[in-house]
């Protein structure tokens, strides 16, 4: 007999991602079809379903995820921010390039020469409704017919990250756990490719108890440099600390 009411579970779960069916990890609709249609022709009595279930959001997350993942509402204010935007600045440029290549020196090179480079570049590979949106975000992109191109940078990372073993078997928050949830970077290279960067948002919004243990000075981590970092930590028998 179950111990709680179909309503109650119901609610505990709506909302929840499936991850796995009898034990077989699904990462897509089609695979979840399939594994379906495998227990319906085995005529088993019973099937296992395991959920991932989100937090309960309070009012104003609620509408921060509905304007990020879905079209407008009537829970969704039109006029909703985009919050914790990244920027990019010139100067920030200059340092990175000085890293890549660092047997050259860009200190000299004016900004009006950086600024006309940079347009150059991305005029010839972005469409007039991207240009006009200034910064890339999910929400924003959903709406222009580019999505699918953009959608397919994201399931093509999604695709290598798991070949890699990046993603491991969902297992339940620790007490007190500081959990960095799935942000999304975009943009466009110079061939034309649509890029989607999966990073950790660790935004003073998203994550607070972080910045309340640790200064950091980018509020996306990219999540193989993340691993990497405490990879190497724990080979060479070292601890981390925040602040």
């Amino acid at each position: 007999m179950p111990t709680t009411s179909s309503c109650a579970t119901n609610n505990a779960l709506r909302g929840a991602y499936l991850v796995a069916i009898n034990d077989v990890l699904v990462f897509t609709r089609e695979q979840a079809l399939l594994e379906f249609r495998k227990a319906f022709d085995s005529n088993s009595p019973s099937l296992s379903l395991t959920f991932a279930p989100e937090k309960r959001l309070t009012i104003a997350e609620l509408r921060r995820a509905l304007a990020e993942h879905r079209e407008p509402s009537l829970f969704t204010d039109p006029a909703l921010p985009d919050e914790e935007t990244p920027v990019l600045t010139l100067d920030a440029i200059r340092s990175i390039c000085s890293l890549r290549f660092p047997e050259s020196d860009f200190s000299s090179v004016p900004v009006e020469d950086l600024a006309a480079t940079i347009h150059a570049v991305t005029s010839t590979a972005i469409t007039p409704a991207e240009q006009a949106l200034g910064f890339f975000t999910r929400r924003k992109l959903r709406r222009l017919s580019t999505w699918p191109k953009w959608q397919r940078g994201e399931f093509k990372q999604l695709d290598r990250m798991h070949d890699l073993g990046m993603f491991g078997a969902p297992v339940a928050a620790p007490p007190g756990a500081i959990i960095l949830r799935l942000h999304w970077q975009y943009q466009i290279n110079r061939s034309g490719e649509r890029r989607s960067r999966s990073c950790c948002d660790g935004s003073l919004r998203a994550a607070p108890l972080l910045h309340q243990v640790a200064s950091t000075y980018s509020s996306c981590v990219e999540q193989p440099i993340q691993r990497m970092f405490f990879a190497l930590a724990a080979a060479h028998d070292m601890r981390v600390y925040g602040g």
